[in-house]
């Protein structure tokens, strides 16, 4: 083993020119995963393989032997990177693409001035983007676009100025700008009722801007984003977060306001012209316990919304939602009810992270809907239950994971229930300089039916 990493690295060094010493440096941890799936009765094979160094990381996805999605990143000095094919982003332009808070369960995050890469690998089918990132002490900068046509996918650039936690109470802050131009596809479906205009096909400037502070007792951000398309009205929208931390009591909003025919840089038309929503919660521990904390979580969001037809006023919709969890070492329990002006949904959770042994797990997860003005035990839609359980083994020089799983779904009371049943079975060998893994999973569906087989294999130099 020792001669076969010497000659990995000698190899390359002799190549290129430079020494060994600097090359292992650059190259290991090296590490290659492939896997292997067959979707049937649909008859798919899919292939995916990930490359993984210090250097770089690239991913390659087929699809019957037909390239689906391909990404590579190369990084170096730990201050720059380079990325093609697929790619990712967060932060700031992330923002760009979606400004309005989202409202996916009563767990409300407020935009925080800590700084990070923001362009990562991606797993969509547009492949044809290159970006570039670098990082300073106080500054940072990314650039992200098409080479073939820029305006339209979309291209643009980024720079920020950051202090890192220089300021009283070990407050840090950021501020951003953002640039992009991307165009607008022609609408020309458009009905003399739409309350959606005629738009033309042009190329659009979408500048941004955003100031962040964060430190152990307060969170704040503010954002701005202007639309100027060069046939049409120019339009902007504001976003702001904040969060104040009282010891075990935390206190957090936002705000987001849009004009009438606001685009965000995605050209997605944003129908939400104002969002305000309240998120406060509790965290304590339980009384006669030393580590088991419960946390309970409510938001309040109120959506003001444009109409669809010329004759419509606006509209509102409200949003209330709460969460109650209980942890410790040993237990999880999490319980979540939404409701909306049409339905509300409930979803829990329970782990048990060892069952009477210290390598047995189980996992019991639901989550259910029932329409708002109709409460029956007849009218529950989307029902969905799944029990696992999960067995781990560590050895001095192996590792193994046994994982088995049933789950029952029904749409409404009319369609029939379908049952999934899923195991995993994975197994890792390492030694001082070399680790594989090999993972076999399959899931059977009686709907259709339907069986899935996933096979993967991961091998790591260090």
């Amino acid at each position: 083993m020792a001669l076969f990493k010497r000659l990995f690295i000698l190899i390359p060094s002799f190549l290129i020119g430079v020494p060994a010493v600097a090359q292992s440096a650059a190259i290991l941890p090296f590490s290659l995963s492939v896997t292997q799936s067959y979707d049937h009765p649909a008859e798919l094979y899919s292939t995916r393989a990930v490359l993984t160094s210090k250097l770089l990381r690239s991913t390659v996805a087929l699809d019957d032997a037909e390239l689906k999605t391909w990404n590579a990143r190369f990084r170096f000095l730990q201050r720059f990177q380079i990325l093609g094919g697929s790619v990712s982003v967060s932060e700031l332009a992330a923002r760009a693409k979606n400004p309005v808070p989202a409202l996916v369960s009563p767990v409300f995050r407020p935009v925080t001035a800590a700084s990070g890469w923001i362009l990562g690998p991606g797993s969509t089918q547009m492949t044809k983007m290159l970006g570039a990132e670098a990082t300073g002490r106080y500054w940072h900068l990314a650039a992200c676009g098409s080479p073939e046509d820029p305006v339209t996918p979309g291209s643009w650039t980024y720079g920020a100025l950051e202090i890192p936690e220089r300021l009283p109470f070990r407050t840090s802050a950021r501020l951003a700008l953002f640039g992009g131009i991307t165009s607008r596809e022609e609408k020309k479906d458009t009905a003399w009722f739409d309350a959606n205009p005629r738009i033309p096909a042009a190329p659009v400037l979408f500048p941004g801007a955003e100031l962040a502070i964060t430190n152990r007792f307060l969170t704040c951000s503010a954002s701005g984003f202007r639309s100027i398309p060069r046939l049409a009205r120019d339009t902007g929208a504001l976003r702001a977060d904040a969060a104040i931390t009282l010891g075990v009591l935390t206190l957090a909003g936002g705000f987001f306001r849009s004009d009438d025919g606001f685009c965000d840089f995605d050209g997605s038309r944003i129908r939400i012209r104002e969002r305000l929503l309240a998120a406060p919660s509790v965290l304590f521990r339980l009384p006669g316990t030393r580590k088991t904390v419960s946390r309970l979580r409510f938001l309040y969001a109120r959506d003001i919304l444009s109409p669809d037809k010329m004759d419509r006023p606006l509209s509102a919709r409200d949003w209330y939602g709460s969460r109650i969890s209980v942890e410790n070492p040993l237990l999880l329990l999490q319980g979540t009810a939404v409701y909306t002006d049409d339905r509300i949904s409930f979803s829990g959770r329970g782990t048990l992270y060892r069952v009477f042994v210290p390598w047995l797990r189980t996992d019991l997860e639901g989550k259910a809907q029932i329409p708002s003005n109709r409460f029956s035990r007849y009218s529950w839609l989307n029902q969905c239950y799944r029990f696992s359980v999960t067995m781990n083994a560590d050895g001095k020089m192996s590792r193994f994971k046994i994982s088995t799983s049933a789950e029952a779904a029904q749409q409404d009371r009319y369609s029939p229930i379908v049952y999934r049943f899923g195991g995993l079975l994975s197994a890792t060998l390492f030694s001082t300089h070399t680790s594989g893994k090999l993972t076999i999973e399959g899931q059977y569906a009686t709907e259709k039916p339907r069986m899935e087989a996933k096979i993967s294999f991961s091998a790591l130099l260090r």
